[in-house]
């Protein structure tokens, strides 16, 4: 199969010269029937990453996630320390309903227990930005490694890779399907 058929996000995520070292330890770390284990994960394979990524805990009792970690990238997007704070109540103030919306799309990741790259226009700081995001499920605890590209520049890689922002909405991978398409990509 031509890379041409590689969906747009897999090939944004994969040739990104820090999400996808991150992406292929996170594959090379799971085993055949479950995502890996947050102590099974090596930031040295994946560390011009580190800045960009942030862990979410899964809370049963309050199907929520609490920031547990974020890079230099993520942390220094407001003024407010995250850590320990939950999904709900780091959106409470601008968009309550985004936070629902995230906490659906991470617990099917974690359910499925397959990567999800998502797609969206942000607003920061009076700005549209976009932000592509690989989230992956993790095991012992539940919890999401989120990375996210913002600033991505996706006017360029829509003319370039000949494909439309709607291709990037939400789109789910096995690990099969991940390990199939990077072997496409090489």
């Amino acid at each position: 199969m031509p890379a041409s058929h590689i969906p747009a996000s897999i090939e944004t995520i994969l040739s990104h010269k820090a999400c996808g070292p991150l992406i292929r330890h996170w594959l090379k770390q799971s085993d055949t029937n479950k995502p890996p284990s947050k102590s099974q994960l090596d930031p040295l394979e994946f560390w011009s990453a580190l800045p960009d990524i942030s862990i979410h805990i899964y809370v049963p009792d309050l199907d929520d996630y609490k920031m547990y970690l974020a890079g230099d990238h993520i942390s220094g997007l407001d003024a407010l320390d995250k850590k320990g704070i939950t999904l709900r109540d780091s959106y409470q103030h601008h968009s309550p309903h985004i936070a629902d919306v995230i906490i659906k799309k991470w617990n099917e990741a974690r359910s499925t227990q397959k990567c999800l790259i998502t797609f969206r226009e942000i607003e920061q700081a009076g700005q549209e930005k976009s932000s592509l995001r690989c989230i992956l499920p993790l095991t012992e605890p539940e919890a999401i490694l989120c990375f996210t590209i913002y600033g991505y520049d996706a006017e360029h890689a829509h003319k370039t890779l000949h494909r439309n922002r709607d291709d990037y909405r939400n789109e789910s991978y096995s690990k099969e399907e991940l390990m199939h398409l990077i072997k496409l990509s090489e």
